[in-house]
């Protein structure tokens, strides 16, 4: 069983992650975890829900549709669930303004400071 509060920090763990939603259950509790997350705009929401599952080392090996060399981040479960989660929180936004929120967020991964160790 995966917890919610701690983000995937390797590519083991985040396998184990994508998964998550094939139990209906499992899906639905890690939905209503991601839209207590909140944040005052549509970037810093997504980028908050994004940061909750995992860290910049592994987002930083997807990209949104699988392009040059990364894997696609479109094709996981686990992007199913954000983005309902999002949605949630913004009804007026389309499931296409979120795949690009979520592609910007990917984009720069590789450019942010290494998350803190605990």
């Amino acid at each position: 069983m995966i917890c919610c509060c701690r983000p995937a920090r390797q590519s083991q763990s985040w396998r184990s992650l994508t998964g998550v939603s094939v139990n209906r259950r499992g899906g639905e509790k890690m939905q209503l975890f991601l839209t207590t997350l909140g944040g005052s705009t549509r970037g810093t929401a997504i980028r908050r829900m994004l940061r909750r599952v995992a860290t910049n080392d592994v987002l930083k090996q997807f990209s949104l549709r699988g392009r040059k060399a990364k894997k696609a981040f479109q094709d996981l479960t686990i992007c199913r669930v954000i983005t309902a989660a999002f949605q949630k929180n913004f009804p007026a936004v389309t499931a296409a303004e979120t795949e690009d929120l979520i592609g910007q967020v990917l984009k720069f991964a590789p450019h942010r400071r290494p998350a803190e160790k605990d």
